[in-house]
């Protein structure tokens, strides 16, 4: 969803409607950009119905991206209250991400080891505890290379 979102965000500001508000020093929002477009609705070298679509397209992924966010922030939250440590903001820097994530993994270990989560269930938490912290180091990396 990032890279879909990305590669939207760059064929909207290549757009002529975008070059044509760059060349004028016009700076603008997507709102902006959205009622720009609409007062160049018959403007004949701008493609109105492509970039409409590109907008909306790029809207959804955004509204896609935060509900997803919010399903792995909830999912996070959860495994943290399960098991007894909290699991970091996925805006930490790597460094915090990652020791906490070892400090989650010692803590599957130890419910392994008294038996508390059978091997089954320990596989499937540290498979859920990676699948978290990749998604924050991920996001951290896309956000700050975009």
């Amino acid at each position: 969803l990032e890279l879909n979102r990305i590669s939207l965000k760059g064929l909207i500001l290549e757009s002529n409607l975008c070059h044509m508000l760059n060349q004028n020093g016009i700076e603008y929002s997507l709102n902006d950009l959205k009622q720009y477009l609409y007062q160049n609705i018959n403007n004949p070298d701008i493609d109105a119905e492509v970039i409409s679509k590109e907008i909306m397209l790029y809207e959804t992924i955004e509204e896609l991206i935060n509900y997803e966010n919010s399903q792995i922030n909830s999912i996070a939250s959860i495994i943290g209250n399960t098991i007894g440590v909290k699991i970091v903001d996925r805006n930490s820097n790597d460094e915090t991400i990652n020791n906490n994530k070892k400090e989650l993994e010692e803590k599957a270990k130890q419910l392994l080891d008294t038996n508390i989560l059978d091997k089954y269930t320990y596989d499937l938490l540290i498979s859920m505890i990676y699948q978290i912290i990749n998604n924050f180091l991920k996001i951290e990396y896309i956000t700050n290379n975009s």
